[in-house]
């Protein structure tokens, strides 16, 4: 027997980090380079069976938000047209939010200009987009894909969601770029290690930012 629902609608936050692997975490049996994000996990839960849909970012993002599998379209990795076959999909994550009362937003600090990220998140349902073009970011250092770093973006959010109105629920993807190769950290330091371990603590960071702010009082 089905009892009726709690009629939840908690607020969701959804962080993609860029070229993060199952190997940079020791809790998942790799090398230790997450501490904070392995902290957080063995706090709450993780998964030992993911893989990753594809090796790109953009094939992630369309796993992500359509729940289909990305595959290439035709000469993908000739040109830029990486979201092919992908547009505007039925059922996409973001537009059955917005369908049952949510407000959706995508925050990066990246071009929205690169492989047309900006005109398919939109298109897949997101109500809000915004990325490297925000004023927030205006006199900070600018990394590849004209990115602030990655700890603008978790403060960008964090405004974004003390002055928004109105009081629908909402479902905000971040998606980082700080990690992405040639692997050069905002602090001067240069490896995979290195950008690892830099988006690593300000993911610990953000996460304590929520903690304070009472974010998962009624958030995810």
């Amino acid at each position: 027997v089905c009892g009726p629902g709690a009629g939840s609608r908690k607020n969701v936050v959804l962080v993609a980090v860029e070229s993060l692997s199952s190997y940079h975490s020791r809790l998942l049996g790799g090398n230790g380079w997450t501490p904070e994000l392995d902290r957080i996990a063995a706090h709450s839960r993780w998964f030992t069976n993911f893989h990753a849909n594809g090796f790109t970012t953009d094939h992630g993002l369309i796993a992500l938000f359509t729940g289909k599998a990305p595959l290439p379209s035709v000469g993908r990795y000739g040109g830029t047209r990486a979201y092919d076959g992908y547009w505007s999909p039925q059922g996409s994550l973001p537009s059955l939010l917005k369908a049952n009362g949510y407000d959706t937003a995508f925050l990066t600090t990246g071009d929205l200009r690169f492989l047309e990220k900006g005109e398919w998140t939109r298109s897949i349902g997101f109500g809000h987009v915004e990325g490297s073009e925000h004023p927030f970011y205006g006199g900070m250092p600018r990394m590849h894909f004209n990115a602030a770093p990655d700890e603008a973006l978790f403060q960008r959010f964090m405004q974004w969601r003390a002055t928004r109105s109105g009081n629908q629920p909402y479902f905000a993807s971040l998606l980082t770029v700080s990690s992405h190769p040639p692997y050069l950290a905002p602090d001067g330091k240069h490896g995979e290690e290195a950008v690892i371990r830099y988006v690593d603590r300000e993911l610990g960071k953000f996460y304590r930012m929520l903690v304070e702010a009472g974010f998962f009082d009624d958030g995810l």
